[in-house]
């Protein structure tokens, strides 16, 4: 999604410090410059390496809002938001984001790697999160999914978007809690499970 800026102040006020994607990777813009009306330039770093900077043209970045979801920066694992952002704001912005987990903001500033694992969709195997879960109490598998120690040596609590929804073992069987034991629910979480290890649940 391309935009239209008249000025460099618009510019600055719409994408200044905000995470866009160049060439389908999510970059961060560190700096703005341009002719007062144009041609507008952004200097962009990407998430997994802030030192290294390029300048790139306006028109060459995608404004398309980044998918979100489960973070892994261990020790926290946590669902992210967006919230709603005023209409003259492109771009995500890190003060966007909110989790039930509080001052977990901070923690995705100063770990955007993990932020660029979420939104390019890169997550572990669920065979591969099961053993990190043990390891680091949560892990999740998917942007919707995540797995929550149990203590129990092959059951942990099934995650969906921050909601503790039942128990899944290794093999990937799985009961859900009673307000969740619906047909439309246990389809939807066999439909999407399947999407994400190749077992049948």
């Amino acid at each position: 999604m391309l935009m239209h800026f008249d000025l460099l102040g618009d510019v600055r006020l719409r994408l200044g410090e905000t995470i866009v994607r160049y060439k389908g990777e999510p970059v961060y813009v560190a700096n703005t410059s341009g002719n007062g009306t144009g041609p507008f330039s952004l200097e962009v770093a990407p998430l997994t390496n802030t030192e290294k900077r390029i300048t790139v043209k306006m028109e060459e970045v995608d404004l398309t809002p980044v998918p979100l979801g489960y973070i892994n920066n261990w020790p926290f694992v946590c669902y992210l938001m967006r919230v709603p952002q005023r209409k003259y704001q492109q771009g995500l912005r890190i003060g966007e984001l909110r989790t039930p987990t509080p001052g977990y903001r901070s923690n995705v500033t100063r770990n955007l790697p993990a932020l660029y694992n979420t939104i390019m969709g890169i997550y572990p195997s669920f065979d591969e999160a099961y053993t990190l879960a043990h390891t680091h109490n949560a892990c999740a598998f998917h942007r919707a999914f995540a797995l929550k120690d149990t203590g129990l040596r092959n059951e942990m609590c099934l995650c969906y978007k921050e909601r503790e929804i039942g128990r899944i073992n290794e093999e990937g069987g799985f009961t859900l809690e009673d307000k969740y034991n619906n047909i439309r629910m246990k389809s939807f979480i066999i439909g999407e499970l399947k999407n994400v290890y190749q077992q049948d649940v």
